[in-house]
């Protein structure tokens, strides 16, 4: 078993990239929370759009530089609720914070934006299924 950053990975099972952006979401939705608690559904909306049109790939939140994809798809996740699109499941994790997850309906690998109507948020199950006629093989 490998560890990066003090976390254990399944060695070959997860992409490093794929776990920073996870690690780094973490962060942006722990430092944007007390924020976001006061923050209605219209402005959150609000929110994701005005992110949407930044042409950056960077963005500042607190004084720290974050990849403007990450803090989208935070904010994507908290728009739906924490719940899958597909089968409404919610999951809470054991720090009393939810797993979810941000699944491109166009990939990106085919010009997929990081825009709102191409983000699904899916359970890991449903995010499996919607990909897997997507593979070629395993």
């Amino acid at each position: 078993m490998a560890v990066y950053q003090g976390q254990e990975l399944i060695s070959g099972y997860l992409q490093i990239e794929n776990f920073e952006n996870g690690l780094e979401q973490q962060e942006i939705e722990h430092s944007v929370e007390v924020d976001s608690v006061k923050i209605d559904k219209d402005d959150l909306y609000n929110r994701i759009i005005e992110c949407e049109n930044e042409k950056t790939e960077k963005i500042t939140i607190n004084g720290k530089t974050y990849k403007r994809h990450n803090y989208l798809m935070v904010q994507i996740k908290k728009y739906r609720d924490y719940k899958c699109q597909f089968c409404s499941t919610t999951i809470l994790k054991a720090n009393g914070n939810y797993y979810i997850e941000a699944c491109h309906i166009k990939p990106k690998t085919e010009g997929g934006k990081d825009i709102l109507d191409n983000i699904l948020i899916l359970c890991p199950n449903c995010h499996k299924l919607f990909e897997y006629p997507l593979k070629k093989s395993w």
